[in-house]
Order: C-alpha cells, then sequence, then structure tokens
C-alpha cells in the first residue's frame, strides 16, 4: 500500500490498524509526513494534519523540505532552461500539476518531462517537482521552491497544545 497524501493515511489506519486496537497501537505507530511530499502533491500541509489529528492518527516525525516550483512554465523559458540543471538520474523526481478540475496529474520523472513537455503540461498554472532544495530559500533563480508550506506548518505547530510535539527533521540535498 503506498500512502501518498493524509487521506490515504486516515483509510489505512481506519482499514487496517484501528482494527487491532487503536489505543495501544498509536502509542508505538505514526506517521512521519514529509513537507516536500505534501507540497509537491498540491496538499494543504496545515489541512493534512488537522484531518490526522481529528482522526487520531499521531504524527511522530516532520520532515522539513522545500521543493521546486515553476510558476507557467509555457511562458517561462529560463525558468525551464533552469529547471534542466535539476533533471539528473540518480533520483526519481516527479513532478505534478493539477488538472482543470484540481486534480493532481504526476509525471513520472522530470528528465522524461523536460525532453517533450507536451501542450497540456506547458499550459498548466504551475509545476512542482519533487526535488529537496534548502529550506532557506524562496526562489532559486527563476524557479520558486515550497518554503512557504514549511512556515505555515511551523505556525500550525504553535497551536498544538503539548505534549507530544513531532520530531522535526530538515531534509535537503
Amino acid at each position: 500500500t503506498t500512502l501518498e497524501t493524509a487521506q490515504d493515511a486516515i483509510s489505512f489506519f481506519n482499514d487496517h490498524i484501528f482494527p487491532l486496537g487503536p489505543e495501544r497501537i498509536t502509542d508505538h505507530l505514526g506517521l512521519c509526513l514529509d513537507t516536500c511530499h505534501e507540497s509537491v502533491s498540491f496538499g494543504k500541509l496545515d489541512s493534512a494534519l488537522r484531518s490526522l489529528s481529528q482522526a487520531k492518527i499521531p504524527v511522530h516525525k516532520i520532515q522539513l523540505s522545500s521543493a521546486l516550483e515553476i510558476e507557467h512554465p509555457g511562458d517561462n523559458p529560463q525558468a525551464l532552461e533552469q529547471l534542466q540543471t535539476f533533471a539528473e538520474d540518480r533520483y526519481l523526481h516527479q513532478v505534478v500539476c493539477l488538472d482543470e478540475d484540481g486534480t493532481p496529474r504526476v509525471h513520472r520523472d522530470l528528465p522524461q518531462l523536460l525532453s517533450s513537455p507536451d501542450e497540456f503540461w506547458l499550459s498548466r498554472p504551475a509545476w512542482r517537482i519533487h526535488f529537496h532544495v534548502p529550506i532557506d530559500l524562496d526562489e532559486i533563480g527563476f524557479l520558486k521552491t515550497t518554503r512557504g508550506d514549511i512556515l505555515d506548518t511551523l505556525n500550525l505547530l504553535n497551536e498544538i497544545p503539548a505534549p507530544p510535539l513531532p520530531h522535526l527533521e530538515i531534509e535537503t540535498y
């Protein structure tokens, strides 16, 4: 089973974990939420954390990481050219955009997309790319980052009554 979203995790816990006795299990079993992954899917981290909390699913660790974002790729040749520097084969770098109805559409890997982007992808308002970049940057040249989602997450954590707060880990490369 792949848990890509908070809703996926809630369904998994409801279907497979909670029937085993949640009061004992969730003391030891919880989630690691990666802010980059949630941002890439255009998810809202504050909504994800609130939904998980309401579902009584603990978040034991949050990996703070930013993704890349390119706005208006069809009208942004300089940003597309710069994005080529991130197209490497060591890891998969999924690219996500939103359909007209707001449904995320996923392309498996950045190098493949950049080699022949079709009109659909070029016409999207934004792409988000799974590439962990430094969390202190809002922009990298002509590209944006999802740093704002990290700040939203940290602000939401200030509202959570302690204890326990999740372990925070910075993840970048």
